[in-house]
């Protein structure tokens, strides 16, 4: 039977020959034509990022290293915009039409939401009107001369006065748009508030965090940012990009004082939504990189979730600093995708995978998304699986226990038979 010659002029059969060629194939590095890949990378944009493009492009250039499948871009929402403005248009209308009752509810909902956020989205002449306009809702203000309400509610209506003068102290009302009752009012809080003294207030946070003062143009907080205004209540909103959005209102009752920016959760795409995006593509797992700013250099996070929505895996490399960095650490989840497969441990998956990248070649850029929660998914017959004959060498890595059990033993008998023949 013809075969390779060994040294001692021993034969070794054509099948022996075949079965070290496949574990030779099967321990070399894969290619891209093997197995399609069960790894859909996702890059995850972070609202109002300018380090989003470099991000991308290094999320690209692993993607096609390691034949990964086309990136999706799927937008981070961006937290939702406090939509006071248009309550606080609808309760000034209210008021004017004297619909009191109903102007409170628009008011008062507005003015809890301003509370919680610092007044973020607002002008300062927009928080003023809303204050002004509840306090004219509180105490009843219209044109009669006399008062309909009692002197505790006309109390609880002047700190509303207050506020707004606190804001706005040098507004002066028009007698013929206001009521004889708010016009009294309003001078007295605009004469309480230029009575007061002065205070300054400085907010200190990251550098890239966008610091409002009662509705003024945002400053930034690098270095600490500092504003001045009489004793009472204040509003401040942050804004920073990847953190979700702060506000607050505050009270300057000193010369001096001191705020910190409390740290606040980053901005993130949840692993179920991007579980749905792969189990769309057909994939098994999701490869998610998302930008993760501070101080420092911008880092960019890589996880691994399956399609689950179990997170397996996470990494944080610098952008910057490292090169490689990212190409490593999306080599490293790709590989530890694998093994999870190899081990029975991946979520079963029926759905068909779309065909292998050409070596080489980039992988293609999809159509940005912005991410939801709900995803359709269809079943369709799982792709075949390799042949000795056609690809050995995929054939030996879905066989790997069996072919290195029989490559052991096939190593075995040839050093065996070589002992014996030198003798």
């Amino acid at each position: 039977m013809p075969g390779m010659r060994a040294p001692s002029g021993w034969s070794l059969p054509a099948t022996t020959v075949v079965l070290f060629t496949v574990i030779a194939t099967a321990a070399g590095p894969a290619r891209a034509g093997d197995r399609p890949s069960i790894v859909y990378p996702i890059y995850a944009q972070m609202p109002d990022a300018p380090q989003n493009d470099v991000a991308l492009a290094e999320l690209t250039r692993a993607a096609a290293r390691y034949h990964l499948r086309g990136i999706e871009v799927v937008d981070i929402p961006a937290p939702p915009q406090p939509q006071t403005g248009a309550a606080i248009k609808t309760g000034v209308e209210l008021v004017k039409k004297l619909s009191f009752d109903e102007a409170r509810k628009q008011l008062d909902a507005a003015g809890e939401k301003v509370a919680q956020t610092g007044g973020a989205g607002l002008t300062t002449d927009e928080i003023a009107e809303l204050y002004l306009a509840r306090a004219m809702a509180i105490a009843r203000a219209d044109w009669k001369p006399e008062r309909s309400v009692d002197e505790a509610t006309r109390v609880r209506a002047y700190e509303d006065y207050v506020r707004a003068a606190t804001l706005t102290p040098d507004r002066v009302l028009n007698p013929h748009d206001y009521p004889p009752q708010t016009l009294e009012d309003w001078a007295k809080a605009v004469a309480e508030i230029k009575q007061r003294p002065q205070g300054t207030m400085t907010v200190s946070g990251s550098s890239m965090a966008l610091v409002t003062f009662d509705g003024q143009p945002p400053l930034s907080a690098r270095g600490g940012v500092t504003f001045k205004g009489a004793y009472g209540e204040h509003l401040i909103s942050v804004e920073e990009p990847g953190r979700a959005p702060w506000g607050s209102s505050v009270l300057v009752n000193s010369p001096s004082s001191n705020i910190t920016i409390p740290g606040r959760a980053a901005l993130t795409l949840d692993d179920a939504v991007a579980a749905a995006h792969a189990r769309r593509m057909g994939a098994k797992f999701a490869l998610v990189a998302e930008l993760r700013l501070g101080e420092g250099p911008a880092e960019l996070q890589l996880r691994l979730v399956d399609i689950t929505g179990i997170r397996h895996d996470a990494t944080v490399v610098s952008l910057t600093t490292e090169p490689g960095a990212v190409d490593a650490a999306a080599m490293r989840l790709d590989e530890e995708a694998r093994r999870i497969e190899q081990l029975g441990l991946a979520p079963g998956s029926n759905l068909e995978a779309p065909p292998p990248l050409e070596p080489g070649a980039p992988p293609p850029m999809l159509t940005t998304t912005t991410a939801t929660t709900t995803a359709t998914t269809t079943a369709v017959p799982s792709p075949a699986h390799p042949t000795l004959r056609d690809n050995p060498g995929a054939w030996a890595r879905e066989h790997w226990p069996l072919v290195t059990a029989v490559g052991a033993l096939v190593g075995a008998s040839l050093v065996l038979g070589l002992t014996v023949g030198l003798e």
